[in-house]
């Protein structure tokens, strides 16, 4: 009885720091945190692609509101070229605490995307791949940022969000200048 007493308290304990601050649920799958950017390359057809790019992920079905959480200690940003970029490569940059803390704050507050039919402007697949990490937990949330077409911000099994000026503003402080004409500036 008393083991039973002391599990409950624990479980209890966790559920009750988790709901009120502690460290967020990855709201996806957590993957490990990038260290270099990928290879890019232009392939026989044309277009730049990177090699081994996974592209936005999918929601399958869900209706839950991608949340990131307000608390990552850093983020690592693989910018994904576009298709008729010239060079083609990947670049990667990374965020102290108070950047991927401002970026998550306007991930969290972006208006949700919206559903139906839409009609949005050319993609060329370019893209911010961020990875968040978070202190006391090995794994990093991976959120991909659709910077042409409709613009979107996505996290695997989540409900998007739409880029907002807030986001845009967030990674153009860190932005290497190819991808500078996706954020304005």
């Amino acid at each position: 009885m008393r083991g039973t007493s002391r599990l409950a308290v624990l479980v209890s304990t966790s559920v009750l720091a988790a709901s009120c601050g502690g460290a967020p649920a990855p709201a996806a799958k957590s993957v490990g945190l990038p260290t270099k950017a990928p290879q890019a390359r232009i392939v026989s057809t044309g277009p730049c692609l990177v090699v081994g790019s996974k592209g936005p992920p999918a929601i399958n079905g869900s209706r839950t509101p991608l949340k990131i959480g307000a608390s990552p200690r850093s983020a690592v940003v693989i910018w994904v070229p576009g298709m008729n970029a010239r060079p083609c490569r990947a670049e990667l940059t990374r965020l102290g605490k108070t950047q991927s803390r401002a970026l998550a704050i306007a991930i969290d507050a972006a208006p949700l995307f919206p559903s139906g039919v839409l009609s949005c402007p050319a993609d060329d697949g370019g893209a911010a791949d961020v990875y968040f990490a978070y202190r006391g937990t090995p794994s990093v949330v991976n959120v991909w940022i659709s910077l042409a077409g409709c613009r979107s911000v996505n996290v695997l099994n989540r409900w998007p969000r739409r880029v907002d000026s807030s986001i845009t503003d967030v990674l153009r402080t860190g932005a290497p200048r190819a991808w500078r004409r996706y954020l304005g500036g």
